[in-house]
């Protein structure tokens, strides 16, 4: 079973073109700056099993160009991750993986993720460094990255969900004008 933060079907700032974003619940790194904090909790949050999610993003798998992992942590899930990897590359979508680990950090089963990765975003997030303190590797395709995208998403809840680069003063003025 995965445990999942949040699934974001439609969402066009991680990654190329049209993704299916998948927020993994649980990480103890600690990341400097990072804004999904609310992910690091390993409390079991939204359980799906690798075949439910899989069948949610082959019935749209027209309509998306591939699957991002982010966190939360994802490379903690690397076992039923690379489960879900080697299906979603049966249907040709790309892979991309943001993770606090750098490459040397990882274990055997965590590496092999990698071999269904196409863009893999690495390193502790710190927002006070240069690109975030994160390195892309394009292991099977290019990355047309941009770190000023940012797409907002209002629940139905009223809960705000960011995603992409926002800043700092972008969140905290889009909180304060809440009605």
């Amino acid at each position: 079973m995965l445990n999942i933060y949040h699934i974001e079907k439609f969402n066009y700032v991680n990654g190329n073109g049209c993704r299916y974003v998948l927020w993994l619940q649980g990480c103890d790194l600690g990341c400097k700056g990072c804004w999904n904090k609310e992910t690091w909790s390993f409390e079991e949050n939204i359980l799906k099993s690798v075949d439910e999610v899989f069948e949610e993003i082959k019935g749209i798998k027209d309509k998306i160009d591939g699957v991002t992992f982010t966190g939360g942590e994802p490379m903690l899930q690397a076992k039923e991750l690379i489960k879900l990897a080697k299906k979603i590359k049966k249907i040709n979508l790309s892979i991309q993986i943001f993770t606090g680990f750098e490459l040397e950090e990882l274990n055997n089963e965590q590496k092999e993720l990698l071999k269904y990765t196409d863009v893999l975003v690495a390193g502790r997030f710190d927002e006070t460094k240069e690109n975030n303190n994160q390195k892309v590797y394009c292991l099977n395709e290019e990355w047309i990255f941009n770190n000023s995208d940012v797409e907002i998403d209002v629940l139905d809840d009223g809960t705000i969900k960011f995603t992409g680069y926002p800043t700092n003063n972008l969140i905290k003025e889009i909180k304060n004008a809440r009605i």
